[in-house]
């Protein structure tokens, strides 16, 4: 279950410096996997912000991977931490989880 707001500008500039970190960084191999799996989307973390209710255990947006660019001006709000890996629907788009330990960012 998640909630959904409109985005602080620092959440988009976080979110979309996450994610094109992580795309930089993705091997051939995981770009590869990633296309077979028809995954177009990325869920990104990023920061908390005023708006963010303290239940909150992650915080995200959706990146498209094709058009290296967020999708939207909403920010997630989810009561479970996803598991690195795991794929979602945020408003109809499947989208994996990227984390955001250092092994992933």
């Amino acid at each position: 279950m998640f909630i959904r707001h409109t985005a602080t500008e620092l959440q988009r500039r976080i979110a979309a410096q996450n994610a094109k970190t992580y795309y930089a960084h993705l091997g051939p191999r995981k770009k590869n996997e990633l296309k077979k799996k028809n995954i177009r989307y990325l869920a990104v973390p990023t920061v908390r912000s005023k708006q963010t209710s303290p239940k909150a255990k992650e915080v995200l947006m959706i990146w498209d991977i094709p058009r290296e660019s967020l999708v939207g001006e909403y920010v997630y709000e989810l009561d479970t931490a996803p598991t690195v890996g795991e794929v979602a629907n945020y408003d109809k788009m499947q989208a994996e989880y990227i984390g955001k330990g250092p092994e992933t960012l």
